[in-house]
């Protein structure tokens, strides 16, 4: 059976690691193709701007999140180019090994951004 980090390197979703306040920790080479952004530009930085979400934007739920509690929202981001990502994002609190606190955010980013305007495509030829 694989190791976790292989998991990481090679799923086809991108993943993002961040600290609890929101600081990036660490990102799969999935996460950096559906942004086209490098690991030296998301490193450290917050997860609004490695995701490329407006500093108006909030990812992270206004009320604290306990661990096993995922959230799901989907938002519209900026593709490192300036183009418009339509992504699904699924916040997990991990918790720390003893179950007391929240060590790591694992943010599940998948891109729904063909889908978006497929779905656009056809309401426009519904009202048609």
């Amino acid at each position: 059976m694989g190791s976790g980090q292989e998991l990481f390197e090679s799923s086809p979703c991108g993943i993002l690691l961040a600290t609890p306040l929101g600081r990036v920790v660490d990102a799969n080479p999935a996460f950096l193709a559906i942004t086209g952004r490098a690991w030296r530009e998301v490193a450290g930085t917050r997860v609004n701007r490695a995701l490329g979400i407006s500093s108006s934007g909030s990812l992270l739920p206004s009320t604290p999140m306990r661990a096993g509690g995922a959230v799901q929202v989907e938002r519209s981001c900026r593709h490192h180019s300036g183009r418009t990502l339509e992504l699904e994002l699924t916040v997990i609190p991990l918790p720390d090994a003893h179950c007391s606190t929240i060590e790591v955010l694992a943010i599940h980013v998948v891109d729904i951004t063909a889908r978006r305007e497929a779905e656009r495509r056809i309401v426009s030829t519904d009202d048609e």
